[in-house]
């Protein structure tokens, strides 16, 4: 991208995130910090790319987002291996994982729940079948 273009890009950013401030859209918010992200990132600008994932890691924490924390620590990782500061790579690598691991969990959780249920369903189902004979 040329010097102009990341220009408009950083106040298009800049405008959604007010906009989203003033809407009171934590996730909003949260996913246009990523963008600024990208943009810093782009331009080599790396501790206003960090600052732009811790706040956006926040705010996913705030919102309950366990997939946008993930992210955010993956992406921190991938931040920190850049810089080569490996053990705050692992330390967000690791933390990606915990996410990850969660999101399985409940998703796990969830679905054998839903077996239990549809189980249930089906056995109550069959005794209201068989009394009826």
């Amino acid at each position: 991208m040329h010097r102009d273009q990341l220009e408009e890009a950083e106040k298009s950013f800049q405008n959604a995130l007010e906009l989203h401030k003033q809407a009171q859209s934590v996730l909003g918010q949260a996913n246009d910090l990523q963008d600024l992200r990208t943009l810093y990132m782009h331009r080599d600008q790396l501790e206003e790319a960090e600052k732009n994932l811790q706040d956006a890691l926040e705010l996913h924490k705030q919102a309950q987002s366990v997939l946008g924390q993930a992210n955010d620590l993956q992406n921190l990782g991938r931040l920190y291996m850049h810089q080569d500061q490996l053990e705050e790579a692992e330390t967000s690598f690791l933390g990606h994982w915990e996410f990850a691991c969660i999101q399985c969990y409940n998703l796990i959780a969830f679905s054998f729940k839903l077996l239990v249920h549809k189980v249930f369903d089906n056995a109550i189902g069959y005794q209201s079948h068989t009394v009826l004979y």
